[in-house]
């Protein structure tokens, strides 16, 4: 599967969070990652520098490929 998605936001800190209407989370350790599912199921879990997560998070992965509807 290509690569399309959009890049993953980088955090940054800041002295107070802005006002603006967004949501906020902390990130105090771990992964950060975008998962991507293909119009033929196909389940893809990358790290923002692109490294295919899946044999990490085998169980996310199954869970991508579970029917939507």
């Amino acid at each position: 599967m290509e690569w399309r998605l959009p890049d993953p936001m980088l955090a940054k800190a800041v002295e107070d969070l802005p006002t603006d209407p967004f949501a906020y989370k902390a990130k105090w350790d771990g992964f950060r990652a975008i998962v991507s599912r293909s119009p033929a199921g196909a389940v893809e879990i990358r790290s923002r520098q692109g490294t295919l997560l899946n044999p990490g998070f085998p169980e996310i992965a199954t869970a991508g490929n579970r029917d939507l509807a």
